[in-house]
Parts: C-alpha cells; sequence; structure tokens
C-alpha cells in the first residue's frame, strides 16, 4: 500500500484514503502551509497529492512544488511532486 499521499478536505480523516487504497497525511481544510508541504516532500517521502481545493493547488507556492497532473475526476485531482 503506497503511504507517500497527501490528501486534502477529508473531514472523516479515512474516507478517501480508504476509497483509493492509499495511506498517507490527511487534511480536513485549506489550510496548508507550504512549508509543512516542503517539509513532507523532503523528509516523508511524499510524491503525491488528491485535492479537491483549487484554493491550494491553485497557490503560486504549491504549483512550484508540483511536477504533473497526473488525473482529473470531477473536482478532485491527483498530481505529482518534483523531488528536488
Amino acid at each position: 500500500m503506497m503511504r507517500n499521499v497527501l490528501f486534502l478536505n477529508d473531514p472523516s480523516l479515512f474516507v478517501v484514503p480508504y476509497l483509493v487504497d492509499k495511506q498517507g497525511y490527511i487534511f480536513n481544510n485549506d489550510d496548508l502551509p507550504t512549508l509543512w508541504v516542503k517539509d513532507m516532500i523532503i523528509n516523508h517521502n511524499i510524491n503525491y497529492m488528491y485535492s479537491d481545493s483549487r484554493l491550494v493547488d491553485e497557490r503560486a507556492d504549491i504549483q512550484q512544488l508540483i511536477d504533473t497532473t497526473l488525473l482529473s475526476v470531477g473536482s478532485v485531482k491527483v498530481f505529482k511532486f518534483k523531488k528536488e
């Protein structure tokens, strides 16, 4: 099971990871500081982000960390982060 995923906007803190059969760091709102994302990429081997929050994934500081959009289904997008 992949453990290197960041999930946004899952107030249950488990439904979305369960549905996509992944584990990782789960946030229940749009409050995601860029420094936390950088830390997770560097120190916790986070490679992907599942997001339905354009408030987060369209921010210029987060866009600089994204390599590719892998999937877009409805309001959910899956991003691959750059490795530095």
